[in-house]
């Protein structure tokens, strides 16, 4: 749906502000724990939703897709004595991958039933590499749509029984913000041919199934 200049402004002031209310909200936990002295055996996670888009791909409040906007979410790890604290890093990270990394920065012992990765080498190295991709799902209309990021790709594949495969390239470098699907430039082919060759391996079962009366489904 459109909207005026003034509800566009209007939208991106109170987004502003829900982020400035939120930021204080956290100052404030950080300022409690330095008073009550708990920081100094305290890790701080800061967790986001993936938020709302604010004009991008001509949306207004639309989060549920496949693209970038819809899947990066923020995420910041402080723990006392961090030697690359304030440090910013390209490295892939998984929502899964907060349960081992916390297991891991406590000192507790692994969990084979962990599906994600410990991001502590990348905390301790904002340079390293844990994750060689990054996966998420969103159904629409009978279709599955299963998406991969990797450090230069974002590639969507679109399932539904009886139908053939539909496929969405992006190259994050050039098209961050996933404007430019070039899926079917024939240069491309085997960029998209690997890259549906590992997303099967790591989702081999490539079609949505309504959950049961009574739950919900989980992304």
């Amino acid at each position: 749906m459109g909207r005026s200049s003034c509800q566009r402004v209007q939208s991106r002031k109170r987004y502003f502000a829900a982020i400035s209310y939120v930021d204080a909200q956290v100052g404030r936990l950080l300022a409690a724990l330095d008073e009550t002295g708990l920081a100094k055996n305290t890790i701080i996670v800061f967790w986001s939703d993936h938020g709302y888009y604010m004009g991008e791909h001509t949306w207004w409040g639309a989060k549920h897709n496949n693209y970038e906007g819809a899947t990066r979410n923020c995420l910041i790890v402080s723990q006392n004595g961090m030697k690359q604290a304030g440090e910013k890093t390209n490295a892939l990270a998984q929502s899964v991958d907060l349960a081992p990394t916390l297991t891991d920065l406590c000192g507790l012992p692994a969990n084979e039933g962990f599906q994600g990765r410990s991001l502590k080498p990348v905390l301790e190295d904002p340079a390293a590499t844990v994750n060689d991709a990054a996966f998420s799902w969103y159904p629409k209309e009978g279709w599955l749509g299963t998406a991969m990021r990797t450090d230069k790709w974002r590639f969507v594949e679109w399932t539904k029984p009886g139908q053939e495969p539909v496929r969405e390239l992006y190259n994050q470098v050039n098209d961050p913000q996933n404007n430019l699907n070039i899926a079917d430039k024939p240069e491309h082919a085997q960029v998209i041919e690997s890259l549906t060759k590992r997303l099967r391996k790591k989702f081999p079962v490539q079609e949505f199934k309504e959950p049961a009366a009574g739950k919900k489904s989980a992304r």
